[in-house]
């Protein structure tokens, strides 16, 4: 081969990139092409839970009549749908009855503990020792009537 034949092939091959960027728009890729419709579709469908896990506050004028008590709270009002599921879901995130809610949980949780304080410093170790056997006194059943 002669060297004007050796340049006239490198003039007239483009170089590396471009190549690729010519085969992947032609098709000649499918394993790319793949992978971006699997992007894309990953992509699609974190975008799809992020809108799905996104809390919905109301305003004052989107609620139901029978929720309307009260024109000065404006925004912030959870979707009612009436299940569990969502009730406990509401207390991972803020809306407008959030401080009500801790504080209640917060003084149940206190008036627990301060009443099983309370019978223990009465009663003394007896009460300790029924609560700490209590679970297995009744996880038993019953015996049957008549067998003793």
């Amino acid at each position: 081969m002669a060297d004007g034949d050796a340049t006239r092939v490198r003039t007239q091959t483009p170089p590396a990139p471009a190549r690729v960027a010519a085969a992947a728009a032609d098709g000649k890729f499918p394993a790319e092409k793949k992978a971006r419709g699997a992007a894309s579709s990953l992509v699609d469908a974190a975008t799809t839970m992020a809108l799905k896990t996104t809390r919905k506050l109301l305003h004052f004028h989107e609620l139901e009549e029978w929720r309307q008590d009260n024109e000065w709270i404006v925004t912030g009002y959870r979707v009612s749908d009436g299940s569990y599921a969502s009730c406990f879901q509401s207390l991972l995130y803020i809306h407008n009855e959030t401080g009500n809610i801790y504080s209640h949980l917060l003084g149940g949780v206190i008036f627990v503990a301060i009443t099983f304080y309370t019978y223990a410093y009465i009663l003394g170790e007896a009460f300790m020792d029924r609560v700490r056997f209590s679970p297995l006194f009744y996880s038993h059943p019953p015996p049957m009537p008549g067998l003793l």
